[in-house]
């Protein structure tokens, strides 16, 4: 398996395919109640949408996986959208059609042109199973190009030890699994109490936040000290004699003053 997918591109064009396979019972709702969601037909618009003013991305997200779906080659949304009607498909079934391992799309290997595989991680890794025989007897069945990072961890080669290690008790005691760490979370609304999963989430993201920020605050603020005695220079506020001082360092803003 290592060779065909060797240096190939990112597995964009079938990546809405593991996610989108029922008609209507995972699609993303909003909060409060979670009981307004997307639906197809949102779908169904912005696939046309795309695929009339944006052909190439059309093309490298869905163009191609549903043609593999029909049977057919080179079509566009208005053309595939009608050719499932003429088979006697919903539009909204569709997408359901299981997503193929054996289906080749258009990619480059080094920049050159070919055929290959679209694999995001998760299916790269559940090919490398499927190709080491994991699976055994079952693996003609399995499409490892319809599993999501979720579907992965949730195999039963991946159970935890029982009893867990205390380590892994200790890190996240509301996970069964240790490698399954926040795989499955889903954004409260109110705010969960502070001692929640998904509260821990929100702290460490704004943490990580406040942290990028505070690395170049003190270089913002003596550039932003420079620029300001550089005008009060310019407009004659200091009578034209006084230096300003010297830039933190050579960057743009000191070329520009």
């Amino acid at each position: 398996m290592a060779q065909p997918t060797a240096r190939t591109r990112h597995g964009f064009h079938d990546l809405l395919f593991g996610w989108l396979d029922t008609i209507s019972d995972n699609y993303p709702c909003l909060p409060p109640d979670f009981s307004v969601c997307l639906s197809w037909d949102v779908f169904e618009v912005v696939f046309g949408l795309l695929s009339h003013f944006v052909p190439p991305a059309a093309e490298l997200l869905f163009d191609e996986a549903l043609n593999h779906r029909l049977g057919t080659k080179g079509l566009q949304v208005p053309e595939l959208f009608m050719t499932a009607a003429m088979q006697g498909l919903k539009l909204g079934e569709l997408v359901t059609l299981v997503e193929q391992d054996e289906w080749l799309y258009n990619t480059t290997r080094d920049g050159v042109v070919t055929q290959g595989r679209s694999m995001v991680c998760c299916v790269f890794v559940c090919s490398l199973w499927k190709a080491a025989g994991v699976f055994g007897s079952m693996s003609d069945a399995i499409n490892c190009a319809e599993l999501t990072n979720a579907d992965d961890y949730a195999l039963s080669i991946m159970q935890a030890p029982s009893p867990r290690p205390p380590q892994c008790v200790q890190a996240d005691p509301l996970n069964a699994l240790c490698q399954r760490e926040r795989v499955n979370m889903r954004c409260c609304w109110p705010p969960s109490p502070s001692s929640s999963p998904t509260s821990i989430w929100r702290s460490d993201a704004r943490a990580r936040r406040r942290s990028t920020r505070s690395h170049s605050t003190a270089e913002r603020k003596l550039q932003h000290a420079f620029r300001r005695q550089r005008r009060r220079v310019r407009r004659g506020g200091t009578g034209g004699t006084t230096s300003p001082p010297p830039p933190p360092h050579r960057g743009a803003a000191a070329r520009r003053a």
